[in-house]
């Protein structure tokens, strides 16, 4: 049974339609678990509207609008947000939650309701999101879908400011992570399998559609990060409108090999494996850079500064594999049992890799995987050594 309360997120205090069971079927879609989320939004639309001026950020989806509120309420330099939805009960609630925040209402403009406070605008506006996305264009794009980003892709890559920024969310892991290729292939174009690395995979498969997608329109997305976390995948990127930046990328696109057996790949099409099993192939996949130090060391201090406890160690993890450019991840037990050996203590493993030279870490995408440059045959002869 839902019921319509009051909580609060930041500083920012609104009326949301909550249940027991998260469920698509709520009068208003709004989903608590999301607030890590949203934490993590924030901190890093902070760090990239320092540099900007005059900022515009769509809500493309917006449902009870706290992830719009919170942008206009919480970030530097942002001056107006767009709030979008289709559902009427979602627009009467952005804009009661607007008024609740200090927001007064202005005016009805073209079927657009405006509130104002401090200089700051709220447009809220009952429209379907393609159609809003496709004849605008944002400073900033925010698309969090109840599912699969994959249909407003292109609108975003359109909407998004040759020179502005876009996060964007996914919650269809099955198809992202290998356990659905069929659905991976129907939504992103891209074939997947089970992998020992799929919480990456499936990173690297979203981010890859992403990339694309805005290369279609003449503009470089720049990934800064892509955030796993318990059910949802979100990508943070910049956007440039440099050819060179855009060749740049897609040059990093490859056909990834894997081998079940041996839990190897690589990064070229093969048949078979060295032990003769034969593979599976990947891709194409964005093989490139995921985790931009600088603007994670950027988003930690803000994290910080906010109190954002969870989400600054989960950026601290992040920040120790973006020293790391090598793709991908050893899942330790999965490794281990193609191997069969017993697993042993995942510190213990990455002390030896750094001990013998190599750069080692955790994986905020898998709490048993093991980031590292070493490659299959180092990394299996550590593993054997390790008592």
């Amino acid at each position: 049974m839902e019921s319509l309360q009051k909580p609060r997120e930041g500083i920012v205090e609104f009326y949301a339609y909550i249940s027991q069971k998260v469920s698509s079927d709520l009068q208003v879609f709004y989903n608590p678990r999301m607030e890590f989320n949203r934490n993590f939004s924030v901190c890093a639309a902070n760090v990239l509207c320092r540099k900007r001026e005059n900022v515009s950020i769509c809500d493309a989806l917006s449902a009870s609008g706290i992830m719009g509120l919170r942008y206009i309420c919480e970030v530097e330099n942002v001056t107006e947000v767009f709030f979008c939805d289709k559902n009427p009960e979602a627009i009467n609630l952005i804009s009661r939650n607007l008024e609740l925040n200090g927001f007064k209402f202005v005016k009805n403009e073209h079927g657009k309701r405006i509130f104002e406070k401090n200089g700051k605008r709220a447009i809220v506006i009952k429209e379907n999101a393609l159609r809003m996305l496709s004849t605008n264009i944002f400073t900033g794009v925010d698309l969090d879908p109840y599912g699969t980003p994959a249909p407003f892709l292109d609108s975003v890559a359109r909407a998004t400011y040759w020179k502005g920024f876009a996060f964007i969310t996914a919650t269809d892991t099955a198809a992202l992570t290998g356990s659905s290729p069929n659905a991976c292939l129907r939504k992103y174009g891209i074939f997947s399998s089970r992998v020992c690395f799929s919480k990456e995979l499936g990173a690297r498969i979203l981010l890859s559609a992403v990339i694309k997608a805005f290369a279609i329109h003449g503009k470089a997305f720049l990934p800064r990060a892509v955030l796993y976390h318990e059910h949802f995948y979100r990508v943070f990127g910049e956007v440039l409108p440099r050819e060179s930046e855009i060749t740049k990328l897609m040059k990093r696109f490859e056909i990834i090999s894997y081998c079940e057996k041996c839990k190897r790949w690589f990064e070229e099409p093969r048949e078979k494996c060295a032990c003769n099993e034969k593979t599976k192939t990947i891709g194409p996949l964005y093989t490139g850079s995921i985790l931009d130090k600088g603007f994670l060391n950027e988003l930690y201090i803000e994290l910080e500064k906010r109190g954002f406890e969870k989400e600054k160690r989960v950026c601290k993890t992040m920040l120790e594999e973006a020293e790391i450019t090598t793709p991908f991840y050893y899942n330790l037990h999965e490794f281990c049992s193609a191997l069969k050996i017993n697993p042993p203590k995942i510190e213990r493993v990455i002390e030896n890799l750094k001990a013998l030279g190599f750069k080692a870490s955790r994986t905020h995408f898998d709490a048993l995987g093991i980031k590292t440059n070493a490659d299959w045959h180092a990394f299996k002869e550590i593993l054997l050594s390790t008592e």
